[in-house]
């Protein structure tokens, strides 16, 4: 009978390669989570890759692979945190701020813009967290097999979750327009 030799770095090493695909995979839903807390592409990015450094580094604290999605959420939103404590405290806030004006193609439609997405952003804050991330990664075109194991969570669980944040959403949204240009047509006040 021909011996088979057990090589437990190999294996290791095999494990490790694996998590890292694993990990990969996830960039783009830790990205959804840290743009809806940041605010910005560019941040989003850079927390999106130090929560996957973090999970890299405490590996071997997961104890369960089907509590990834839950762990890796919890590492993005402290990622999240941390990077906006870093950034209130920054003596460059006040140039960045000038810069985004000289780099808009005018100062309105950068108004305009940003009022829009401040407002989509307030309506977003307004859903329950599980409610908005879910509807963020499916709006990052996960499906909601993904959704469901990043979150823990069943996916008839997702699927309700991510109907009401878009009912909530539509109507949040809804009674902002009403407010800045009144009822549309046939509508009472």
């Amino acid at each position: 009978m021909p011996r088979t030799s057990h090589n437990p770095a190999g294996e290791e090493r095999d494990a490790e390669l694996t998590f890292g695909v694993v990990l990969e995979r996830y960039r783009p839903a830790l990205f959804s989570i840290a743009l809806d807390r940041t605010g910005r592409a560019e941040a989003a990015e850079e927390v999106a890759q130090q929560a996957l450094v973090q999970a890299w580094a405490h590996r071997r604290d997961l104890r369960d692979l089907d509590k990834l999605g839950p762990w890796l959420f919890r590492i993005a939103i402290n990622c999240s945190i941390e990077w906006l404590r870093r950034r209130s405290s920054s003596p460059h806030r006040l140039e960045e701020i000038a810069e985004r004006f000289l780099d808009s193609p005018s100062v309105i439609e950068h108004v305009i813009s940003r009022e829009t997405i401040r407002e989509v952003r307030k309506a977003l804050a307004h859903l329950p967290l599980g409610n908005r991330v879910a509807l963020l990664m499916q709006v990052a075109g996960y499906s909601y097999g993904d959704i469901a194991a990043f979150l823990g969570q069943t996916e008839p669980v997702v699927r309700g979750r991510i109907a009401r944040a878009r009912n909530q959403l539509r109507r949040t949204l809804l009674a902002r327009l009403r407010q800045y240009f009144g009822p549309t047509e046939g509508e009472t006040p």
